[in-house]
């Protein structure tokens, strides 16, 4: 027994709608406790099913009888296809079978398998040999059904609605097949169970453990077509008239009735019932031959438009077979406050409610279920919700756990940081002292700079001197070396013939010799005289080089020594005056020889305009020549 004490069952016909709920008790069996009919609004059409189903479940719920949270649902047979298949003999595993019976299923079913919600039941034909995970069968058939999945989905939308939890849903006849099996029908012989409904009519063939069904078009609603067209008048007014008169007349020289309506309603209602007898044949035709089932031995009658006055007569006069009416209420007790003769009237339209209640109590010979996919998500978060509860806690507590353990690694990381501060202020206090430190040294040091400086070049007039010695021709002699800055050059470049235009000079050198080239001084470095008196001397590193009196020079007093502004200002050439001797000017080579030391020296430059040349002239320095050079 199931542990949930009540259950609803809903049986969603085409016509109307049936809701039943069962109590099963602590010590067992089931009890029908309440039920309710609603009918939709007479219609020629089903154009307006769903918004006549959630109407009518509206109405159902608001009479507020109904308590039980769980709903198991059974739908009518124009809203579904099912097919009975024949497997080829199995041998093998559960797993290859499943595979088999998808491939012929997607064969089978009309729709697009992913348009539809579509389960089947595997049903033992005969028995033989030993299968792996099936138990005994050499033969397997498999009973598909397959329904549109947006029809289900709006129908259990509606149920959601109302707050149910929907336990299944599955067809008129495996419900009702379920409840004829509860009440040993089909044990002895094969019998078939006819259920004639609004729209359609559901045949299943119950014979021991198999099952064959089939829906046929063809039920009350066609009774209701035929008496509207013979009368010309509405559907509504028809159905009324089939509800007052109709019978199905009977076969044979019989009495008419008195009413000329009744007898044509009942003419019509034998057409119909004929109709509906000619594919019940067919269908005992495919059982047999297709299907190899058994003769039926006796059909069974249910639904709301069987209880058409001499309808059993009718079939058992065409089939030759016992019809009886369908009792499903021998495993079913009744609550004492339910009107049992209004149950009497009622009971040929509850077999499919009877079956969804044996369903949730026991376990039933076909358990389709037909749960959309939103359905089956919910229930199966709720079997896993548990699962899910449990893993949000230890999300929690993973979370609880890293929030510690990065507490833990941030208060030790303030201390490293504390402890890099302390050591980094520290550092800085002594960077800051270094630096303090650093800065007196550099102004001690930058006071004894220039003094290092002047140390440096202290060398430097020597090498130029040396560098003299070394250019100058072996007949040649330097008489004048002075240095000089950048500010000179354009002086000495605008100098005039009659002077060299040096600083300090005024007109021809001095010292001159009538007719001699100006400037010609004696090569034996003694003071020359000029005029007026003796010019001062002016000494001249070097070796060899001697002292010259120039006239226009201030007196160098060498004991004196320069500042030190001075001694470091740039020396941007030097002024070299010399002379040679020569015995003809014309084949000379001293100034080339000049020329190109000067050219190969690595501490002078000259230009070839910078080598001025002048010749001596007179009786007694005729082979005595003067230059100058800028170096």
């Amino acid at each position: 027994m199931a542990k949930i004490n009540t259950v609803l069952t809903i049986d969603i016909g085409g016509c109307s709608l049936k809701v039943a709920e069962f109590v099963f008790p602590d010590n067992g069996g089931m009890e029908l406790s309440q039920y309710e009919f609603m009918e939709y609004p007479i219609a020629d059409s089903d154009t307006d099913f769903l918004q006549n189903f959630a109407d009518a479940m509206t109405a159902v719920f608001a009479t507020g009888k109904f308590q039980s949270k769980q709903v198991r649902l059974s739908i009518s047979g124009q809203n579904f296809f099912t097919r009975l298949s024949s497997l080829p003999p199995v041998t093998e595993k559960r797993s290859q079978v499943d595979q088999i019976v998808e491939f012929e299923a997607r064969q089978t079913v009309p729709y697009p398998m992913n348009e539809v919600v579509w389960d089947y039941q595997l049903i033992r034909h005969a028995t033989g040999g030993e299968d792996e995970g099936l138990g005994l069968a050499d033969e397997m058939e498999a009973l598909f059904v397959a329904v549109k999945d947006d029809l289900l989905t709006a129908i259990t939308d509606v149920i959601e609605d109302f707050n149910r939890e929907i336990v299944s849903v599955e067809i008129s006849p495996t419900s009702f097949f379920n409840a004829a099996r509860a009440n040993g029908i089909g044990q002895e012989q094969c019998e078939i169970i006819l259920n004639i409904g609004g729209r359609c009519s559901n045949l299943v063939f119950v014979d021991h453990g198999r099952i064959f069904a089939r829906t046929i078009p063809i039920a009350g609603h066609s009774i209701t077509q035929q008496i509207a067209k013979e009368f010309n008048i509405s559907f509504e007014d028809a159905e009324e008239l089939k509800r007052r008169h109709c019978f199905v007349a009977l076969g044979g020289a019989y009495e008419e009735p008195d009413s000329q309506v009744a007898a044509t309603i009942s003419k019509i209602a034998r057409n119909v019932m004929t109709r509906l007898h000619g594919e019940v044949n067919r269908s005992i035709n495919v059982w047999r031959s297709q299907h190899g089932g058994n003769r039926p031995g006796r059909m069974l009658l249910c639904g709301g438009s069987s209880i058409i006055p001499y309808s059993p007569h009718f079939f058992n006069e065409k089939l030759h077979i016992p019809v009886e009416y369908l009792n499903v209420f021998q495993v079913v007790a009744i609550n004492p406050g339910i009107d049992r003769e209004q149950l009497l009237a009622d009971a040929p339209l509850m077999p499919d409610i009877v079956g969804l209640g044996v369903r949730h109590a026991i376990t039933c010979p076909v358990e389709i279920t037909l749960l959309p996919k939103s359905v089956r998500f919910q229930q199966t978060f709720k079997h896993k919700r548990l699962y899910f509860y449990f893993a949000i806690v230890l999300v929690f507590l993973c979370l609880f756990v890293i929030y510690q353990v990065a507490g833990i690694h941030m208060e030790r990381a303030h201390k490293q940081v504390d402890n890099v501060r302390s050591s980094v202020e520290t550092a800085q206090a002594d960077a800051a002292e270094v630096n303090k430190v650093n800065n007196q040294l550099k102004a001690v040091s930058s006071s004894h700079d220039r003094v290092h400086e002047l140390i440096n070049k202290r060398g430097q007039w020597l090498k130029v001197m040396a560098e003299l010695e070394r250019i100058k021709p072996e007949n040649a002699w330097f008489s004048s070396v002075l240095p000089g800055d950048a500010d000179l050059v354009s002086q000495l470049e605008v100098e005039e013939n009659n002077g060299y235009g040096r600083l300090g000079m005024q007109g021809a050198m001095p010292g001159a010799m009538p007719g001699a080239m100006p400037g010609a001084m004696p090569p034996t470095g003694g003071a020359g005289k000029a005029g007026t008196g003796d010019l001062p001397s002016v000494p001249m590193p070097g070796a060899g080089m001697g002292s010259y009196g120039m006239s226009g020079y201030e007196e160098i007093d060498p004991t004196v020594v320069p500042g030190e502004e001075e001694l470091l200002t740039e020396v941007a050439y030097i002024e070299v005056i010399g002379h040679w001797v020569y015995e003809n000017l014309a084949d000379d080579q001293t100034i080339n020889v000049l020329r190109e030391r000067i050219k190969r020296s690595k501490l002078f430059e000259i230009e070839d305009q910078e080598l001025h040349l002048s010749e001596q002239s007179g009786a007694d320095k005729a082979n005595v020549g003067e230059f100058r050079v800028f170096l």
